[in-house]
């Protein structure tokens, strides 16, 4: 019976050994020792067990059963899980993210106008400069408005949830307890815009978390907040 009770137990630690490395921001090689702690801790129960009466061993067992059920229930419901955020960014991020584009693809328009001056075959160089401009006008168009409804933030006293890109889009979630830095930085563009980007530097493997096109206000009250969490978290913990 102990035999089919642990066979059991590795398998629902193996089921659930992905979203607790994802959850906790574990590396793969960390998390497989999760699996070998939990055999440790199996092995001393059942040892303790073997010593006891049987009536008492079947209350024993009973018992740290519902304990980890308990645990796992609690852990359950505290844990935040990621999910959409709800607060869209400063709409002068469209503009930023236009005049931005914008500047690109002039670059490149230039490039093929002097290359196409300095070619006596310059037939092909205007069918290619058409297209530029044709592709850098829907670009400077339609990405900064896709983008502005895609990206979205929120903080909460339990984690920072954020979403960015427009073609790839990528969503993310640090718990406050993980936040290691918090950063605030104005590029020259962003500051003419008057806006801010906010990093948030956790222990996870997968990088820093970062806000785009907040305005300046909302990106300083946003590092004071995170940063004040962060520090409460470690005073509770400690």
């Amino acid at each position: 019976m102990a035999q089919f009770l642990m066979a059991l137990d590795y398998s629902i630690i193996y089921v659930a050994l992905p979203s607790l490395a994802r959850n906790l921001y574990l590396d793969p090689s960390v998390a497989q020792w999760v699996i070998s702690a939990y055999a440790v801790l199996f092995a001393g129960f059942l040892m303790v067990e073997g010593r006891l009466p049987v009536p008492d061993r079947r209350l024993y067992g009973l018992l740290v059963f519902s304990v980890r059920i308990d645990d796992v229930q609690q852990t359950t419901d505290e844990a935040p899980r990621l999910r959409p955020p709800r607060y869209e960014v400063s709409r002068m991020a469209i503009r930023y993210w236009a005049v931005r584009a914008l500047a690109g693809w002039v670059m490149l328009a230039v490039v093929q106008v002097i290359w196409m001056v300095n070619d006596v075959h310059a037939s092909w160089h205007v069918v290619v400069l058409v297209v530029t401009a044709v592709a850098g006008a829907g670009h400077v168009i339609v990405m900064p408005r896709w983008r502005f409804r895609v990206h979205r933030w929120e903080s909460t006293p339990e984690a920072v949830y954020t979403q960015s890109g427009w073609f790839d889009q990528e969503q993310r979630i640090a718990p406050i307890s993980r936040i290691q830095t918090v950063d605030s930085e104005r590029g020259p563009f962003e500051q003419l815009f008057g806006l801010a980007n906010v990093t948030v530097t956790t222990a996870s493997a997968a990088g820093p978390l970062k806000i785009h096109g907040l305005d300046r206000e909302t990106a300083e009250r946003l590092v004071d907040e995170l940063t004040a969490g962060a520090q409460a978290d470690r005073g509770d913990a400690t």
